[in-house]
């Protein structure tokens, strides 16, 4: 069990979630992909036996093996990220708001906007999601844990009592009611996908840690009774404003579903042109935004935060 009064280990913990965190974002650059076939395994090893989480290294045992098998063509990465996140109609999802409330920006991640504007945490201009994803959990609780041992080492016990008890909140209300569901079904689609199977291994494991920490944190640091948190923006001029973020498109292309042409934009663009810079298939992704909504249930949406912390 972490213990809570140790710098060391406040700090250790808080690498483990922030490298989690690096994981669970799409492999766009060619440097993502190269670090997480070269360097990810080892590197959470390190943090695993540093930590005493051994029963971990059975699934870091199957994220290595999934990643040597795409070693060869790093693309394979972004390839089985877009099968199981994007593609629709989509197979699993990365955002936490539809397996806590079953749509997208409703009262969960509300409440999780709430805990980051109260930390000063804004999002990166670069990272084109919903503030529920994945990986922006993941970076808020190594926030949170870096805060801690901060507020350990300085001597500030209520900043530090403070940072625990809303890790302990967040972990227990928005993650770890979703997260084992989410391991299975991506173990689900990897059993016919290799390029899934390295996303499997890393579920699996963050799960697993969110599941040690979650009972762990709730038990030292009760969190505080849940409040509703109303809407602090206005969602239509959001969608607007995250339309016009989007990086160029890449020309138009035929949707598969309704034959229509469109321009495909944003994450969508990114990777359509990367698999056909290198001649492979991109029909998957060649859907409209009429059909996209229409399959996911999903309009585009860009939160925008203000603060100095970003993510």
């Amino acid at each position: 069990m972490l213990n809570y009064e140790s710098v060391e280990q406040l700090t250790l913990r808080a690498e483990l979630y922030l490298v989690l965190s690096h994981a669970a974002v799409p492999p766009m650059r060619t440097e993502q992909q190269q670090a997480m076939l070269e360097l990810l395994s080892d590197d959470l090893e390190a943090l695993i036996h540093a930590q005493g989480l051994n029963p971990l290294l059975t699934q870091l045992h199957q994220l290595k093996s999934s990643l040597e098998r795409l070693a060869e063509n790093p693309l394979e990465l972004l390839r089985g990220y877009s099968h199981l996140f994007l593609s629709p109609p989509v197979r699993v999802r990365i955002n936490a708001g539809f397996h806590l409330d079953g749509a997208a920006m409703a009262q969960s991640t509300l409440e999780m906007e709430a805990l980051y504007n109260k930390h000063d945490v804004a999002q990166s201009e670069h990272f084109r999601d919903l503030p529920d994803h994945l990986a922006m959990q993941l970076e808020f609780i190594g926030f949170l844990m870096a805060s801690a041992a901060e507020a350990l080492e300085q001597g500030d016990e209520a900043r530090r009592h403070a940072a625990l008890t809303d890790a302990a909140c967040f972990t227990n209300r928005y993650m770890e009611p979703w997260l084992a569901g989410f391991a299975g079904e991506i173990q689900h689609a990897a059993k016919t996908e290799q390029a899934c199977a390295p996303y499997a291994a890393l579920a699996s494991i963050i799960g697993a840690v969110v599941a040690e920490d979650a009972p762990a944190l709730a038990e030292r640091f009760p969190p505080t009774p849940r409040e509703v948190v109303e809407p602090a923006i206005d969602r239509d001029a959001l969608r607007a404003l995250h339309r016009q973020q989007q990086p160029p498109s890449i020309g138009e292309r035929s949707c598969r579903i309704c034959g229509n042409a469109f321009l495909p934009e944003g994450e969508i663009a990114t990777i359509i042109e990367k698999l056909e810079e290198r001649g492979l298939a991109t029909d998957h992704l060649r859907v409209c935004p009429d059909c996209r909504v229409s399959e996911l249930g999903l309009a585009p949406m860009k939160p925008i935060h203000l603060g100095k912390h970003g993510i």
